[in-house]
């Protein structure tokens, strides 16, 4: 990821792995180091936006005025850096959530953007298409593994026992 960040590595990155593996974690770690002027979304954040956008229902929350469609993708493709996370499906999308992925993807052509995804680029083809994954894959590509860190069981009494160990040394 450094090799990315510090332009040695191309962008798009694609960061893909199972439930719990530090992928949101990571981009949140990104977005602080970028500063300001970034964007972050969750897909269906996304697709939840552009569908308020279209119904005059998306307010800009800088400026309090209304955004429309345009709007809103021009705050996106001009954003420093831009995070869509959590954009892997279950089996099937619909046209509209093909689209917008699609077009989230485009108009971020050539500049610093990362896409999260519980699955990986064949199961990404075959839910959308190879034209998706194929986007998604021309930068870095970053597979997180291991197990789900939200649900590491630690005994009581040890958590207990370090707690105590802190405060009375």
């Amino acid at each position: 990821m450094n090799d990315v960040i510090m332009a040695r590595a191309p962008w798009p990155l694609f960061i893909f792995g199972g439930v719990g593996t530090g992928k949101t974690c990571a981009c949140l770690c990104l977005l602080d180091a970028a500063g300001g002027g970034c964007h972050f979304k969750t897909f269906p954040e996304l697709c939840n936006d552009i569908i308020a956008a279209g119904k005059g229902d998306l307010w800009n929350d800088n400026t309090g005025y209304r955004m429309s469609v345009h709007d809103y993708w021009h705050v996106w493709r001009n954003s420093r850096l831009t995070v869509l996370d959590e954009i892997g499906a279950r089996q099937q999308v619909s046209d509209f959530a093909y689209e917008t992925l699609k077009l989230a993807i485009d108009t971020r052509e050539g500049k610093c953007c990362v896409f999260t995804s519980n699955i990986g680029p064949d199961d990404l083809a075959r839910i959308y298409d190879d034209r998706i994954a194929s986007r998604l894959t021309t930068g870095t590509v970053l597979e997180l593994g291991g197990a789900d860190r939200r649900q590491r069981v630690v005994p009581c009494e040890n958590k207990l026992e370090r707690q105590a160990q802190e405060v009375f040394g």
